[in-house]
């Protein structure tokens, strides 16, 4: 019973108008007003999603809305004011085989009835009146069950795969553009190597080997550098660092610092 809710009288040929009991015996119509009750219940909550599942509710007048949390939010999915609908404990014959908590939260829109029965009795109804049924019911629970776990697991396996083919894919184009460089370079290194072997063998004198490297430098400054770089700057640069023995620390521009490198330098050499 709900904090609000008021109790009512309990009358059998209501509940025979309901879907849900229409084929009940008399007999069984008034086992359930004696072990069960009805509840005007005000407009508000009935109960909590995950809260312990105490009551079965049947509805008889009224309006309801369902909700589940989904984060910070409550989300609706269902409002009905369909006479005969039922919600709550309706578990409780599985037992301890199963949460027996409020899968959901309700809420009622108005003033609405309900017929209540408590998660034991509702429990004891079933597997007193319909065996056969709670069978079914148990094994399409727990088969859909394994079978939504099953195929859940073998979708995110097929997510995960999906992922790491196309981590894969990104990490192997900057290691397969390296690889073409490489094989690019050597092959244009073994085409030099040749060339040289070529102006070795013949009968060019100085003069024209001078002006042939002189004209091929000349062409090489013509394409741009990616450091904006002109190639014959570059070459010059790595000249003067393979003449000069300063290290790169040494600032360029400090008098005083390249006189005491160079006179530790000297030391060094006498053995002083």
């Amino acid at each position: 019973m709900s904090e609000a809710g008021e109790v009512l009288e309990c009358g059998v040929d209501e509940l025979r108008t309901l879907f849900l009991f229409e084929k009940l015996t008399e007999d069984q119509l008034q086992w359930l007003c004696e072990r069960g009750h009805v509840e005007l219940v005000p407009a508000g909550p009935v109960y909590a999603e995950g809260a312990p599942a105490e009551c079965f509710y049947v509805l008889l007048e009224g309006t309801v809305v369902m909700s589940r949390r989904v984060g910070p939010d409550d989300v609706e999915v269902g409002r009905t004011s369909d006479r005969g609908v039922y919600s709550g404990a309706w578990l409780a014959y599985m037992g301890d085989r199963v949460p027996q908590v409020y899968n959901a939260s309700m809420r009622a829109v108005e003033p609405s009835r309900f017929f209540v029965l408590s998660a034991d009795t509702f429990a004891e109804l079933m597997t007193e009146w319909f065996p056969m049924a709670v069978h079914l019911l148990e094994g399409a629970f727990f088969g859909n069950k394994n079978w939504a776990q099953a195929i859940g697991q073998r979708e995110r396996l097929l997510a995960l795969g999906s992922l790491s083919a196309g981590l894969t894919h990104e990490l192997n184009n900057p290691a397969a553009a390296a690889v073409r460089a490489t094989a690019a370079l050597r092959e244009r290194v073994a085409g030099m190597r040749h060339k040289l072997g070529m102006i070795a063998s013949g009968k060019w004198d100085r003069t024209t080997l001078v002006t042939l490297i002189r004209l091929q430098e000349e062409a090489a400054d013509r394409v741009p550098s990616p450091t904006g770089w002109t190639n014959t700057a570059a070459r010059k640069a790595g000249s003067w660092r393979r003449r000069s023995s300063r290290p790169a620390w040494i600032p360029t521009g400090s008098t005083t610092s390249r006189r005491r490198w160079t006179r530790g330098r000297w030391r060094a050499r006498c053995g002083g």
